[in-house]
């Protein structure tokens, strides 16, 4: 499921629930799908998150695995990250704002040239970190309709391994990559069905990032921006998403969505996920 803060799910949610319902504390999050730049192969990805709920507040600790990888002129070089995630926000109002910390580890697979498949030389891994927050408003239109404008902040220290050309042949060598994006968007959706615990949603967010290989997609807390560059390089880009949430019980949801990039300077991405919420 495309990226939004937690606490608004919680936000949301908590209006859906009726007076003879006890209001669920835990909420486990399984994701996966699969994102592709234009006229490049897909990667899949997948995610798994805990979340309890605290007062007007949660916790929530997750996990993210998707493959990558920076292309060149002459070789193609993928890899697999895998990041956890702690996360905390809450719920004031119409206002929710929550932040994250995340740790993890990119994995270096063989190097693909013309002449075939190679081991990297040297390089085994690498460590990724990061950090982030959302602030919004869920504003109301009637009892069905829903607007939320909100605004997020993302920092991120990583490394991308890249491929040249030497006396003796190709090698590696590691750039040491760090970015900070800023995003605003508005969200808008429609709730129908028993307590309205079914909707639609549209978003379109616009990005500014002062480094396009540092940057993580917002169609998943986890999947690096694709146009790695050669070099930092600052990118602007907007994205438009779409999603559906299907309440098979008051315990149960399922959740389908698609996000589209516009303007990326590495080429424009879309990605699609599918998931499942169960609320105890």
């Amino acid at each position: 499921m495309f990226r939004f803060a937690l606490s608004l799910t919680l936000a949301l949610l908590a209006t859906q629930a009726t007076a003879a319902e006890a209001e669920p504390r835990w909420m486990v999050t399984t994701t996966g799908g699969a994102f592709a730049r234009d006229n490049d192969q897909a990667h899949s990805f997948g995610s798994l998150a805990v979340t309890r709920k605290i007062g007007r507040g949660y916790v929530s600790a997750s996990v993210t695995r998707f493959g990558s990888a920076v292309r060149q002129v002459d070789v193609t070089l993928p890899s697999t990250y895998t990041i956890g995630f702690l996360s905390a926000g809450a719920v004031h109002g119409a206002w929710f704002y929550d932040g994250y910390v995340s740790l993890g580890r990119q994995h270096y697979k063989s190097v693909v040239t013309d002449l075939g498949e190679r081991d990297v030389a040297g390089f085994s891994h690498s460590p990724v970190y990061g950090a982030g927050g959302d602030l919004g408003a869920v504003r109301w239109i009637g009892r069905s309709w829903s607007v939320t404008p909100s605004a997020s902040l993302q920092w991120i220290k990583s490394r991308a391994l890249r491929g040249q050309i030497g006396p003796r042949g190709g090698s590696e060598f590691e750039t040491r990559e760090t970015g900070v994006t800023l995003g605003a968007g508005l969200r808008v959706d429609k709730f129908f069905g028993a307590s309205h615990g079914d909707s639609v949603s549209l978003r379109l967010t616009r990005f500014q990032t002062t480094n396009a290989s540092a940057a993580l997609s917002s169609g998943m807390r986890g999947a690096f921006n694709p146009s790695a560059q050669s070099g930092r390089t600052s990118d602007a880009w907007a994205e438009v998403g779409a999603s559906a949430t299907w309440r098979v019980d008051h315990r149960l949801y399922l959740d389908v969505g698609a996000v589209r990039t516009l303007g990326a300077l590495g080429g424009d991405m879309t990605t699609g996920s599918a998931g499942a919420r169960l609320l105890f």
